[in-house]
């Protein structure tokens, strides 16, 4: 998807954190009670890993301050870290060097800085991360062409936000996409729908797209049971594995559960992407991964995907919060969703798009609305199987 930036205005507010250092990464806001060049992020049963290959760790590192760095091996060769908290972490009595190993905000002073540090690092409090995780990188798949919008324009917060100038049809994706670029980082949480299915037929996710190689970095799970709902990271470009991109990297050992809250992290500093995902407050992935170059950005995403084609299954509404996006990797400063230009994406069974509610045509499969400062709701119509 190629980046649609436009110079409306938006508010931007701070975060009363110290700035973290290069090597430490910001985590998301605690979750809310309750995508755009696309890749595939897992079709059908990881739990063989059948149409991938199944990845241990091939080395393990004791970092400086306790922390454990696990190290992957991927088909091409390259490799990537999984970052586990030492045991009986507490992130309330943790060293600033530990938090910055972690991939974590450094620990402010002040008792209202402090109250404000705690409700970030919340969702990453428990570690679900261990040297006998193993990672599922799924083979090459063909890969849907990019839709392309060719209008923008300021919108404000409004029930159904698909006005003629902000939306297109589709049959991949429900969601929308942000359009204030350049991003360093995009942080969120979703709740975990009810599907009725261990497949992983659908996923929803968070990324970074950029120009001009179209490389997209992302995070999320798939939306089955079990296994079908396990979290994933993925690095994406055209020239795959030779500009060191791959396929959906699965995390086999974890899994969400309806109603559970997804929270991801994804951002990259010009050299390294990161991607953190958490459930229900443990933390399953905290990985670091070499990027070929600083071009990630131009937009940020916030979609529920049809996994390679296949049939919708029946699904809750998806409920997305507290998603806001930083311009510089190294800032505290941030923008919330709702009050930037943002991209809508209607799911439909032919790729027409139709004008909300779902009764008003039985070809609408999913359509974001109800849009807030910050979230808004992918709202499920019908299954197409």
């Amino acid at each position: 998807m190629a980046a649609r930036m436009s110079s409306g205005g938006f508010l931007r507010r701070k975060l009363i954190f110290p700035v973290v250092a290069a090597a430490g990464l910001v985590a998301l806001a605690a979750p809310v009670a309750s995508a755009a060049r696309v890749t595939s992020a897992a079709t059908g049963s990881t739990a063989s890993c059948s149409d991938g290959t199944l990845l241990s760790p091939v080395s393990s590192q004791r970092l400086a301050a306790g922390a454990t760095a696990y190290t992957y091996r991927l088909p091409s060769g390259t490799t990537f870290e999984n970052i586990a908290p030492p045991s009986g972490f507490n992130a309330a009595t943790a060293s600033n060097t530990l938090l910055s190993e972690l991939n974590m905000p450094q620990r402010p002073a002040g008792a209202t800085a402090m109250k404000t540090w705690q409700a970030q690092v919340a969702p990453y409090a428990r570690s679900g991360i261990s040297k006998s995780e193993t990672f599922c990188a799924k083979n090459s798949v063909a890969e849907p062409p990019a839709t392309t919008a060719t209008t923008a324009g300021q919108h404000s917060a409004v029930a159904s936000p698909l006005a003629a100038d902000n939306h297109t049809g589709s049959t991949i994706w429900s969601g929308y996409e942000l359009e204030n670029g350049g991003y360093h980082r995009v942080v969120g949480h979703f709740v975990q729908p009810s599907t009725g299915t261990t497949a992983r037929s659908m996923s929803s996710w968070i990324g970074l797209n950029g120009s001009p190689d179209g490389r997209l970095i992302q995070a999320g799970t798939g939306n089955g049971t079990g296994i079908g709902g396990a979290p994933f990271w993925e690095q994406y470009c055209s020239g795959g594995s030779a500009d060191g991109c791959n396929n959906a990297v699965i995390d086999t050992a974890a899994g969400a559960s309806p109603g559970q809250t997804v929270s991801m992290n994804v951002a990259y500093n010009g050299h390294t992407a990161y991607f953190q995902v958490a459930i229900n407050g443990t933390l399953e992935i905290n990985t670091t991964d070499p990027i070929k170059s600083g071009v990630t950005g131009g937009v940020a995403d916030f979609i529920t995907e049809r996994t390679s084609g296949q049939a919708i299954p029946s699904s809750s509404n998806i409920a997305w919060s507290a998603l806001r996006t930083y311009a510089s990797y190294s800032s505290d400063s941030y923008v919330d969703f709702g009050s930037q230009d943002y991209y809508a994406y209607e799911l439909t069974a032919n790729g027409t798009f139709y004008s909300p509610p779902c009764s008003t045509n039985a070809n609408i499969l999913m359509y974001p609305a109800d849009v807030s400062s910050e979230g808004f709701n992918n709202i499920y119509c019908r299954s197409d199987s």
